[in-house]
């Protein structure tokens, strides 16, 4: 219970990132939204043998884009919580 600094430095490094984050995907959700729709209209209007597989990559960059988020949110979590219980100073077995 007495030195809780590294506690402190690990939860506050998270909201850090989670804030920092959160504001980067903001900014970049409205242009790759955009592209999509765009980029969706102009294989729709080409009579490309490759338009399928270029719209199924398009679908699988946009599942990973709205999806990421909450598996890099999943890990903060857990290097929170693993760093959190680590002893001051370090001390290794063995």
């Amino acid at each position: 219970m007495g030195n809780r600094k590294g506690q402190v430095f690990a939860w506050l490094a998270i909201l850090v990132i989670l804030f920092t984050f959160i504001l980067i995907y903001n900014i970049f959700t409205y242009p790759m939204t955009l592209t999509h729709e765009a980029m969706t209209d102009i294989i729709n209007e080409s009579n490309s043998s490759m338009a399928t597989e270029a719209l199924e990559t398009m679908d699988i960059i946009e599942n990973v884009w709205v999806y990421w988020p909450i598996v890099l949110i999943f890990f903060l979590l857990i290097w929170g919580l693993v760093a959190a219980q680590r002893r001051e100073p370090v001390q290794y077995y063995g």
